[in-house]
């Protein structure tokens, strides 16, 4: 946002577009994937927490609620197609996949959430983007700036 003397106005932040948040969290849920396959088909209450944990760290780093749905989807569709069936088969098993979506629903809000929290925490603490102002000590008049010096004068001259 030019146009403000190369500073963005007052509380105003620049966000990573939702579209790439989407394919960092396609990636991401492909790693979480991936990890989760190595783990042994019996264990496949551990299998399905590791993209629990990869949407719940992805919405707490992005703090982007629509690439975080997306993500939570592409989620469910991994740890149904391939974590709990086989070559991306996808069918519902009852019980068993309505605790999946509910587990990443519940990471994806978790994530969400701390993220903000965090975000809100670190504007209280190191606030960025406060509008210049000058500082005026009581009983004392405010600095007028230096006046500006031609440090050139005489370097050009033959």
């Amino acid at each position: 946002m030019r146009g403000h003397g190369g500073r963005r106005p007052f509380g105003t932040t620049e966000r990573t577009p939702t579209g790439i948040n989407v394919a960092v969290g396609a990636v991401t849920i492909w790693a979480a994937g991936v990890i989760a396959a190595q783990l042994p088909r019996p264990d496949t209450g551990w299998r399905d927490v590791v993209p629990v944990f990869a949407v719940a760290g992805f919405a707490a780093l992005t703090v982007d609620p629509l690439a975080t749905a997306a993500t939570a989807g592409l989620g469910l569709v991994v740890t149904i197609g391939f974590l709990e069936n086989r070559y991306g088969e996808l069918s519902w098993h009852g019980a068993t996949d309505a605790r999946d979506l509910g587990a990443l629903t519940a990471a994806a809000l978790v994530g969400l959430t701390l993220g903000w929290a965090c975000r809100c925490l670190q504007a209280v603490r190191h606030p960025r983007h406060l509008p210049d102002v000058p500082r005026i000590i009581p009983g004392r008049p405010p600095n007028p700036q230096p006046p500006v010096q031609n440090t050139t004068k005489g370097k050009f001259d033959a």
